[in-house]
């Protein structure tokens, strides 16, 4: 089926992305975006029923760990991987 673009819909599109586009260049999106849908459209029709459906290319599977709760009250263990402390407060570069 040929999908055929509008104008209208290209000004409308055009309006929404906020691009100001003359005249020629309306049209020129529009053969573009027909040609694309029209594109998508000839793939949507290719005949896959004949192949394997498959879920993960990689065959990679989930790796689940157990969540474990730690203390949060353990200034110390939270402290750890800090990379600069002072008086008691985390101490990081000045953010303007």
């Amino acid at each position: 089926m040929k999908v055929n673009i509008s104008k209208d819909d290209i000004v409308k599109i055009s309006n929404l992305v906020r691009l100001d586009l003359d005249s020629d260049k309306i049209e020129i999106f529009r053969e573009n975006i027909s040609d694309i849908i029209n594109y998508l459209d000839s793939i949507d029709s290719i005949d896959t029923s004949s192949q394997e459906s498959f879920f993960e290319v990689n065959d990679i599977e989930n790796s689940f760990r157990e969540d474990n709760i730690l203390d949060p009250d353990d200034f110390d263990f939270i402290c750890e991987n800090a990379i600069d402390m002072e008086n008691g407060y985390f101490k990081v570069k000045k953010v303007l």
